[in-house]
């Protein structure tokens, strides 16, 4: 086995054995968008026409070790390279499941029929290996400098109903438009039958995307928003203060989306931060007809699409605490309100971040601008704060301990201790007051 370390040098040289064997190799998907678009993707897939899956196996086995993913799929992963070789493959719908596909692979289908199997014009381009030349045959090229999303095959289309998402999700990741044909399509596709798990998947996507508000805004003109985000249907046409910038509790909502985006990559749990962006005015679905707690608003909202405990804890309580962040901020709390707030969250920088993005979507004008800077020079002093609060030396189980208390009581005094210790800084005082309210 020759070993090439270089990848791209790896894969012109598979490229030229195929071309020997008389096949052609061809960048395809992602990779080729991304490329011409001036992005380097991680990852790459290649397809190989006109060589039988023997003859590919045995070119690739002189080279690099490699997965066979589903032998009826043609799909060869190379280890170590993040390099994927398929072989062209019809698909053929055979129930009413995303997974419900009938694969079969054929060398020699062409370029045509290979690139009409895939979802949308900017995803079906292909570039030789060797040559560089490219293959569009559904005008990719054209929506790709339009900043278009638009389907391939109307029939192919509806028959996944996962490229509902993937559109709306493109939009969100690339921040393209969806063709108004693809939009009206969509509205006719029946996602009822998608596992949560994929669904998932594509939101997670788009909420790490450029522009997150476009995957929700996109399922809303697609009338998809219904079965797995109803609560967030429900802040459609939620009306606000005329003083406010946006027309409804969902316009709001994305906005603080878009604006949670922008940082994001500054939090402590970016993913997270970005669902709990998503929810933060969710309690507003319920039109103020309920009997459920904000926390259990969260919990049902987020069930549609995920069972990740540490998730809902984390949006739970973010959600939660994060009103009562900007009520700290706008009511001047004192220091240790504030270290006591943020010490009731893991994560207290996201928190701070949160507060922000809603501030800055809330008013126009002048009284915007003054109020945002207000409170980003008021959360800086509040994480310098409490950044200090944790640098400093605590009160711990071994000093209750030593002062003779044992058993459950411990867990109460040092919760005591905690709450003292924002507001009084010397831990000594701490341990003097604690004898003081717990006699033994």
């Amino acid at each position: 086995m020759e070993k090439i370390k270089d990848r791209h040098l790896l894969i012109k040289q598979i490229a030229s054995d195929v071309l020997s064997a008389g096949g052609r190799a061809y960048y395809v998907g992602g990779f080729v968008r991304d490329l011409l678009r001036g992005k380097i993707s991680e990852d790459i897939d290649i397809e190989v026409h006109g060589l039988a899956p023997d003859l590919l196996e045995a070119i690739i086995a002189r080279y690099s070790p490699y997965d066979i993913l589903g032998k009826s799929f043609g799909i060869y992963s190379l280890r170590y390279h993040h390099i994927d070789i398929a072989l062209p493959r019809k698909e053929t719908k055979t129930g009413l499941k995303h997974q419900d596909f009938r694969i079969d692979v054929d060398p020699f289908i062409g370029t045509y029929s290979s690139c009409q199997r895939r979802d949308f014009t900017i995803n079906a381009l292909m570039m030789d290996v060797l040559d560089k030349k490219i293959i569009d045959h559904f005008n990719g090229l054209t929506d790709l400098k339009g900043h278009i999303i638009r389907h391939i095959n109307d029939a192919a289309f509806l028959e996944d109903p996962l490229r509902v998402l993937r559109a709306a999700r493109f939009s969100a990741t690339l921040d393209f438009k969806i063709a108004p044909e693809t939009i009206a399509l969509c509205q006719s596709s029946d996602l009822s039958y998608l596992a949560k798990e994929r669904v998932l998947a594509e939101t997670n996507k788009a909420l790490l995307g450029q522009k997150p508000s476009s995957y929700f805004i996109s399922l809303a003109q697609m009338q998809q928003l219904d079965f797995f985000y109803p609560e967030l249907k429900k802040l459609i046409d939620q009306t606000h203060d005329p003083a406010l910038r946006h027309k409804d509790a969902f316009e709001q909502t994305m906005m603080v989306l878009d604006e949670a985006a922008k940082c994001q990559h500054k939090t402590q749990r970016p993913r997270y931060f970005m669902y709990a962006a998503l929810l933060h005015d969710i309690e507003k679905s319920t039109m103020g007809k309920h009997d459920l707690t904000c926390q259990e608003i969260v919990k049902h909202a987020l069930l549609h699409i995920s069972n990740e405990k540490h998730l809902l804890k984390y949006v739970q309580k973010a959600v939660l605490l994060y009103q009562d962040v900007l009520k700290c901020f706008h009511d001047n709390f004192n220091d240790a309100s504030i270290i006591r707030l943020l010490d009731r969250f893991k994560y207290p920088k996201d928190l701070l971040f949160l507060g922000s993005c809603v501030i800055k979507t809330q008013h126009t004008g002048d009284y915007d601008q003054t109020e945002s800077k207000k409170y980003i020079a008021w959360a800086k002093r509040a994480l310098q704060l409490y950044e200090a609060f944790l640098d400093r030396e605590h009160v711990g189980g071994h000093d209750i301990i030593a002062l003779g208390y044992k058993g459950k009581i411990v867990k109460a005094i040092l919760k005591r201790a905690r709450y003292l210790e924002a507001a009084v800084f010397d831990k000594d005082e701490v341990l003097k007051i604690i004898t003081q309210e717990f006699k033994l």
